[in-house]
């Protein structure tokens, strides 16, 4: 599978970049260089190429190496992304119903709960004020789960 790119003169071109494309969420985002993208994909422990799964409704598959790119670009740390390529395995089981969780004339938001020792290793916050502000574990793995259902 061929994996798009773009050429951009700075740092700062490229996040102006990725906001006039439609690759973007409407906010900034951390450039997703290959380095960037490689080092996100050795953290799932999965080939870059793999697929995590198709909605045959809209003819469109997710790889892994789109999951790290939308990782990258929401702003992950490798260590989040396990937990990205986790949601997207569940989202895509077929009692999900994926497709209609992110259509464009569908209603609901996403959440993904996670707990246990990982959760904790990796800081996310699932006390008190875990929707609101602050903490980038969650907000990051929620926006690139966001990131990722725009591109599929």
């Amino acid at each position: 599978m061929a994996r798009a790119s773009a050429q951009f003169d700075s740092y700062l071109d490229a996040v102006e970049g990725f906001l006039v494309q439609p690759w973007s969420d409407g906010l900034p985002t951390i450039p997703p260089t290959p380095e960037r993208v490689e080092q996100m994909v050795a953290a799932g422990g999965r080939d870059g190429d793999g697929l995590i799964g198709t909605i045959p409704a809209r003819q469109m598959s997710l790889h892994v190496w789109e999951a790290a790119t939308c990782a990258v670009m929401a702003g992950c740390r490798p260590e989040y992304f396990p937990v990205v390529l986790a949601t997207w395995d569940a989202m895509f089981d077929p009692r999900f119903n994926v497709h209609s969780a992110i259509s464009s004339t569908s209603g609901p938001a996403i959440a993904a709960v996670v707990s246990g020792p990982y959760a904790e290793t990796i800081g996310m916050n699932a006390g008190v004020g875990v929707f609101g502000p602050g903490n980038r574990p969650n907000a990051s793995i929620g926006r690139a789960i966001r990131l990722g259902a725009m591109s599929v």
